[in-house]
């Protein structure tokens, strides 16, 4: 199932490159894979593969798919203005792109800030490029940033919903195209626990990163 994220994208690339596929190999089967190759793999990469939400209502689950390459804690969260504990998650491009939300919220303000398109593997990427910062706040008051930032090929963020837009847990809310970085902020009085560590694999919706306090 292609997103409706990238829907329009995936088929005006995938379809001319099949379209050449089959042109290619009628006349030798063998060079059909100079362009089925990226046919597949532009298809793969729009793909919204269904998950099931884990956990209950104060597990908070990845925004992403991909790798976990940052838990710990800031003195001043965007949006949020105060110390905030942190994970970041990296999406290479082999990855599902589609951004889910961590735990059940209202949107109260989308900050979009321009800047740089570096390696999302390194540090810097996450104050210097460009990104779209979200703050969201549950139904008992608890307020969450989601920060989705473009790298070194992602050049698109797309966030979906408009302030005042309710967005559950683990539902899609937007994504990046082609490989970036995801990173999630939880204030300190949320009580939240870790249960993943740097390095390990998550997907989106259905990992939990840890849980937040009732």
């Amino acid at each position: 199932m292609l997103t409706k994220y990238g829907r329009r994208t995936a088929l005006s690339l995938g379809l001319p490159l099949l379209g050449g596929t089959v042109l290619i190999a009628w006349h030798y089967p063998p060079a059909g894979l100079i362009t089925l190759v990226p046919a597949l793999f532009t298809f793969s990469f729009f793909r919204d593969p269904r998950r099931e939400t884990a956990g209950g209502e104060n597990h908070v689950v990845a925004p992403a798919d991909g790798k976990v390459v940052e838990v710990g804690t800031v003195e001043k969260a965007p949006l949020l203005d105060a110390p905030a504990h942190k994970v970041g998650i990296f999406m290479s491009i082999f990855n599902a792109h589609v951004n889910r939300l961590p735990l059940e919220g209202k949107l109260l303000a989308v900050q979009k800030n321009p800047g740089k398109f570096l390696n999302a593997l390194k540090a810097a990427s996450a104050r210097e490029n460009e990104n779209v910062t979200t703050l969201w706040e549950r139904s008992d008051g608890l307020r969450f940033v989601v920060r989705q930032i473009a790298g070194v090929i992602a050049r698109t963020v797309v966030c979906e919903p408009r302030p005042g837009a309710v967005v559950q847990r683990g539902e899609a809310f937007g994504m990046i195209k082609f490989g970036s970085r995801t990173e999630l902020y939880l204030p300190v009085s949320s009580e939240f626990k870790a249960e993943v560590k740097t390095g390990q694999a998550v997907r989106a919706g259905s990992t939990i990163l840890g849980k937040v306090k009732a």
